[in-house]
């Protein structure tokens, strides 16, 4: 019975001394399979496009976050969630190059229903840009308080949203019976 003790006893201090070692292991694999996040840039190689053109591609500007580049795209207009008309919008990009800037036009802004006296009063306080059409290429948020503007790529759907009282109402859509 002694011998059955002294091995029993040699087992139990095999399995006390083998879980700190298992738990030693599992804490050194967790570490070394943990996965860090890193803020890097990303970098497209421009060789997967062409050998030729590996040195005038300049692809600088997707790197940014923006998903398109600067230019004229038709895009179906929405104010604040109700569609208004599809049109020919340029965008250019802004200051730091990571997002696509609408040039909206005074006229453009008043037949979507957006009151030109909002857009007059606000008119002092941003230094617009000029493209050949006359539309104003500052954000939306300069010209009118409150408003912002959301374009979708892949949809071609320039979503502005602008306060409530900065716009003419239709009316609601009613049905009595």
């Amino acid at each position: 019975m002694t011998a059955f003790r002294a091995a029993f006893k040699a087992y139990r201090m095999h399995q006390v001394l083998l879980l700190p070692r298992f738990a030693r292991l599992t804490i050194a694999l967790g570490l070394a399979t943990a996965v860090f996040p890193v803020d890097a840039e990303y970098y497209f190689n421009p060789r997967f496009l062409s050998n030729d053109l590996a040195e005038s591609v300049d692809l600088s500007a997707f790197t940014k976050g923006r998903e398109a580049p600067p230019g004229t795209y038709r895009v179906d207009i929405y104010l604040n969630d109700e569609f208004m008309t599809s049109r020919d919008i340029t965008f250019i990009a802004d200051d730091n190059n990571a997002d696509l800037i609408p040039c909206l036009s005074t006229d453009l802004l008043v037949s979507l229903g957006i009151k030109k006296s909002a857009l007059l009063d606000n008119k002092e306080h941003s230094a617009e840009k000029h493209v050949p059409d006359n539309s104003a290429c500052t954000p939306l948020q300069d010209r009118l308080a409150d408003a912002s503007t959301e374009f979708d790529v892949g949809q071609q759907h320039l979503s502005l949203s602008v306060s409530a009282n900065l716009c003419w109402q239709n009316g609601s859509r009613l049905c009595f019976s």
